[in-house]
């Protein structure tokens, strides 16, 4: 690799040192830096198998916590103003954040009005 120099002659214009204007200079370095591209799919490729362990373990906990969420609300009777629980909470954040449901499917989901979910 080379090393090179610019000088500005005083106009604005720019120069290296045999003193070819900046603009002819033609870069020797690959402009594509393939290696840490490779590097960086290697890598990729070797996170999803702990990714999905974890999302599996995720996914099952989410599911006692839906269940949990359904026998409450099972066993509570209709206000007019709802306290969601921090089980609800965390299911509607679940469906929402990991799951990718619109507002109003991850609310449903979670016992959530859905206008609520929407705010």
């Amino acid at each position: 690799m080379s090393t090179y120099f610019f000088y500005e002659n005083g106009q604005g214009k720019i120069y290296d040192e045999q003193g070819n204007d900046a603009m002819e200079w033609s870069e020797e370095v690959d402009p594509f830096h393939l290696k840490t591209l490779t590097t960086l799919r290697e890598y990729q490729q070797a996170q999803p198998s702990e990714q999905e362990q974890m999302r599996g373990e995720l996914d099952e906990n989410m599911n006692e916590v839906s269940l949990r969420v359904n026998e409450e609300d099972n066993n509570v009777t209709k206000k007019s103003y709802k306290v969601y629980s921090p089980d609800q909470k965390v299911l509607f954040l679940y469906y929402l954040q990991v799951k990718l449901f619109k507002a109003a499917k991850a609310a449903r989901f979670s016992g959530v009005s859905e206008r609520t979910g929407q705010q």
